[in-house]
């Protein structure tokens, strides 16, 4: 050993150790992954962060260990994997059956949670959203007198209701509510994403004082302006085309039909226009998109990409003109700020996004993007009118985006709240 790694290792043994307790996690990709991978990615600089994924997220017997980050699993449990079986966990009875034994009864995730803490002693836990794994967590940080701090990433109870599984305000949707308020009661700290998040925390009844903010962020020097990918374009056939790109999730929430409609509507302005949608679907909103494409008669004019690498995705950001992102107007819209419209600054892309408060705290007319009236294909389609008809425009509002986000919401500006808020945690 090296005396570089020996000083290392010195240094490291005085450190904080931090415990994630995370819902998913890569490999699965998404911007929750994403974000969880990157805070304990950049905490290395001042803590030893680890994580723990929830029983319903993956089970494995050894950790996994990504760009150095460990990632602890639950060990396989037959309990959990007789229930979870999709002939027997989509029914809805047996669901709850499951829930009620598995997590209530039997209490298999507190029990294995309990040793594995005990084994590694970290200084915090720091649990993630949902309450229903970073409940556990509390519990026993209670018990040991641990520190716990919960994170909550968007309000779980809204996005069940967008998906189609709950109806608002039914007894499922205010239990799931009342967990998360419980959970964000008896934390010690809490920590959101941004200012519509933390008022609507407030009004929930949870002390400001104890809330934090710690946006989304990125890494502006992987994700950098770069020149078209010309052997990208021409795969797709794209080479004389002014593309429009959307990268994300396919879902209902975000808008997409708005986007199509736009597009119609610039059919005979931009003969040209193209637009390009990456990014992984559900299966029933991915129908409706195809069948409207055709009923308007542009699916000739769009390409669906599907899921891609996250190391892929600046590839397809440098090939695209403008950057989509059409929201509709629903709570968890106008709450929840994504990470995605930060991906698009960092590479010098214009960015067009809804008027909704989330993104309005990110996206500023004239300096880091436009806006457009949620729900408006009409003002969208004008909007994207302006900047393909003006090209000097859109390239310096695109650089403008690069220099805000480069000075705004950087991992390595973003990573320091977290450094501030564990030293005064353990130094109460």
């Amino acid at each position: 050993m090296s005396l570089n790694e020996r000083n290392s290792d010195i240094h490291n043994t005085f450190k904080s150790k931090i415990l994630h307790l995370l819902a998913t996690s890569l490999p699965d990709l998404s911007g929750y992954s994403i974000r969880s991978h990157n805070i304990l990615l950049y905490q290395k600089k001042f803590v030893n962060p680890f994580a723990l994924t929830s029983p319903t997220c993956f089970q494995k017997k050894l950790p996994d260990i990504i760009n150095n980050i460990i990632y602890f699993r639950y060990p396989p449990d037959k309990v959990f994997n007789f229930f979870s079986k999709p002939e027997i966990f989509n029914k809805l009875r047996i669901t709850k059956l499951f829930e009620i034994i598995y997590f209530s009864l039997l209490k298999l995730p507190l029990i294995y949670l309990q040793r594995f803490i005990e084994i590694q002693n970290p200084d915090i836990i720091h649990g993630h959203s949902t309450a229903k794994f970073a409940k556990y967590g509390e519990k026993i940080a209670r018990k040991k007198k641990i520190p716990f701090i919960y994170e909550i990433r968007g309000f779980v109870e809204d996005t069940l209701v967008e998906q189609g599984f709950i109806r608002k305000n039914s007894r499922k949707y205010l239990r799931r509510r009342k967990q998360e308020n419980l959970l964000m009661k008896r934390a010690d700290l809490v920590i959101t994403l941004g200012e519509a998040m933390k008022k609507d925390i407030i009004r929930r009844g949870i002390d400001e004082k104890k809330i934090f903010l710690v946006s989304n962020a990125v890494n502006t020097k992987l994700l950098s302006p770069m020149k078209p990918n010309l052997t990208l374009k021409k795969t797709l056939g794209l080479e004389e085309k002014l593309i429009i790109g959307y990268v994300g999730s396919i879902r209902k929430i975000e808008g997409l039909e708005i986007l199509f409609r736009a597009a119609k509507l610039l059919e005979q302005k931009i003969k040209n226009l193209y637009v390009v949608i990456v990014g992984k679907y559900t299966t029933k909103y991915f129908r409706e998109l195809k069948f409207l494409a055709k009923e308007l008669g542009i699916e000739n004019n769009i390409s669906f990409i599907g899921e891609i690498p996250n190391d892929e995705i600046h590839n397809y950001y440098s090939i695209f003109d403008i950057v989509i992102i059409p929201r509709i107007n629903s709570r968890v819209t106008r709450l929840v700020t994504p990470l995605k419209p930060l991906e698009a600054m960092a590479m010098g892309k214009l960015l067009i996004t809804s008027d909704l408060p989330a993104l309005k705290e990110m996206v500023k007319p004239y300096v880091s993007g436009d806006l457009f009236e949620t729900e408006n294909p009409v003002n969208l389609s004008d909007k994207i009118y302006k900047y393909i008809s003006d090209s000097e425009l859109r390239e310096n509002l695109g650089k403008s985006a690069r220099d805000f986000v480069i000075k705004n919401y950087d991992w390595d500006i973003i990573i320091k709240h977290y450094h501030i808020i564990y030293e005064n945690l353990l130094n109460k």
